[in-house]
């Protein structure tokens, strides 16, 4: 079956049947009444997801689909039958997306969804809806409305527990087929797999689905090599498998190589779980399987354990050339030989040690780096920390201040009221228009002290409860009596 994950389709609901205008007509019977049914209702266009699906390839030779439309209304108030809906399976993991191919309108990510993708229109009204008291015989009915019509476009995101990524050519169809009932294309050479294939395996009572990505080259983010369509792919996976081919003459290489695409694609697919599998270990000799082994599981860092494995390569390489030239000492004496097996088996064994005093040194680099990360992070953090409260403290305070000074200002003013300087003034000059001076130089001393005190108070923020009533005894000395007592109260009645 070809492969298809992306299609544009049309779809069309039924309309609805039109209502009937008909009237009675029976035998004896006068004025018989209006008996039109109403219209069947159209069909919807539904899509379902199913799961035995795994391609869109049956929507390329159909791309217009269109549902029933209803029945018309017909006499004796008979209704017309609805049109069929109009059922489209899907595979799951499809998404449906309007015409711009961007805006996303729903996703299928469990087997039998279903959603109404176009409405079928409702059904007309007959004209037996119409009678009424005042009109016994209406000739009024509707037509059936339209049915709902969309072009929309359908992408197929494989949704899998594990996705197997890799280069090309690194044995991921080939374990798809040993674990599943999957059929992938199996071949000795690139690009041998050009669509996702699904498959189930049972493991522990429970089904796993398996996906295999096609492999993926350098600059697949970009589109290279339909890199982008096969990433897509790997966004619906729980977790991944990536499978390495052990016979690459650089490992490391080929790790950071599908790492680097994934995380150019999304920075969510380099954070998904990974397992590696070092594939194709019956191409080299069994001793190098164990010992890579062995360390792979001591070795928490990915990185640190590829980098052991290249050494590793290297070092197996040079201690097969030895052994050729052991072969090559057929005439020699058999002392000769065990002493030269001997010489290799220690060399071998100094090699291994070296190699995990490497290990080790790198791992504890690895921790002292990190900490002092956290470290450096932490006093940033904390630095960071002080400067905003003190920035905060300052603002405050000068919020403060500045309310303090606005506040202080109205009050001056208010007390410093013009109508209230007039008043005095003008309480003055009644006075000695009287010739009564003795009053007018006590009033004029009292206006002065209280002025005088404004002035000096409206330097402080606060001032005490007692220059208040200073203030207030040189404005209205009865007013400043009897606060006086009632304050007397309230300090006699609360301590």
């Amino acid at each position: 079956m070809k492969f298809l994950d992306q299609v544009k389709i049309y779809i069309k609901a039924g309309n609805g049947g039109d209502g009937s205008p008909s009237f009675r007509r029976e035998k004896f019977i006068e004025y018989g009444g209006p008996d039109g049914g109403d219209g069947g209702n159209g069909g919807s266009v539904i899509l379902k997801a199913e799961q035995n699906l795994n391609t869109l390839i049956d929507f390329r030779y159909q791309q217009h689909h269109k549902a029933k439309r209803g029945v018309n209304g017909s006499g004796q108030n008979r209704t017309g039958k609805s049109g069929d809906d109009l059922v489209l399976k899907v595979p799951l993991g499809t998404q449906v997306f309007e015409e711009d191919n961007k805006t996303l309108i729903y996703d299928f990510v469990k087997v039998g969804e279903k959603f109404v993708a176009a409405n079928g229109g409702k059904g007309g009204l007959g004209n037996t809806r119409f009678k009424s008291s005042t009109n016994r015989a209406p000739r009024k009915f509707t037509k059936g409305s339209v049915g709902e019509e969309f072009i929309i476009y359908l992408q197929l995101k494989t949704i899998a527990d594990i996705g197997i990524i890799g280069l090309p050519n690194a044995g991921k169809s080939s374990l798809l087929a040993a674990i599943t009932n999957a059929n992938p294309k199996i071949a000795n050479y690139q690009f041998t797999t050009l669509n996702p294939n699904l498959g189930v395996a049972n493991y522990d009572d429970k089904e796993v689905t398996i996906a295999d990505i096609p492999g993926l080259v350098e600059g697949a983010h970009k589109g290279t090599g339909l890199g982008i369509q096969f990433l897509k792919h790997i966004e619906r996976c729980k977790s991944l498998l990536h499978m390495i081919d052990i016979t690459n003459s650089d490992l490391k290489k080929s790790y950071n190589q599908v790492k680097i695409e994934l995380k150019n694609y999304s920075s969510k697919l380099s954070k998904k779980k990974e397992l590696i599998v070092l594939n194709k270990t019956d191409l080299i000799d069994k001793s190098e399987i164990t010992i890579i082994r062995n360390t792979a599981r001591v070795i928490e860092n990915k990185e640190q354990a590829l980098l052991f494995i290249d050494f590793y390569t290297i070092l197996e390489d040079t201690i097969a050339q030895r052994r050729e030239k052991l072969n090559m000492i057929n005439n020699g004496k058999g002392v000769e030989n065990l002493l030269q097996l001997e010489l290799l088996r220690k060399e071998k064994e100094i090699s291994q040690n070296a190699i995990n005093s490497l290990v080790k040194e790198d791992a504890l680099k690895e921790d002292v780096l990190v900490a002092s990360r956290w470290a450096i992070g932490l006093l940033l953090i904390l630095i960071l920390i002080g400067l905003f409260a003190v920035f905060y403290i300052l603002k405050v305070s000068k919020q403060r201040r500045t309310a303090n000074q606005k506040l202080a200002l109205r009050t001056l003013r208010s007390q410093m009221n013009p109508h209230f300087i007039f008043n005095a003034l003008n309480s003055v000059n009644s006075f000695i228009s009287e010739n009564d001076q003795r009053s007018a130089n006590k009033f004029l001393t009292s206006f002065s002290r209280l002025m005088r005190l404004v002035m000096e108070n409206s330097e402080y923020d606060f001032i005490s409860t007692q220059k208040e009533l200073e203030i207030l005894e040189k404005y209205s000395p009865e007013v400043a009596k009897t606060l006086s007592r009632r304050m007397e109260y309230i300090r006699e009645t609360f301590s």
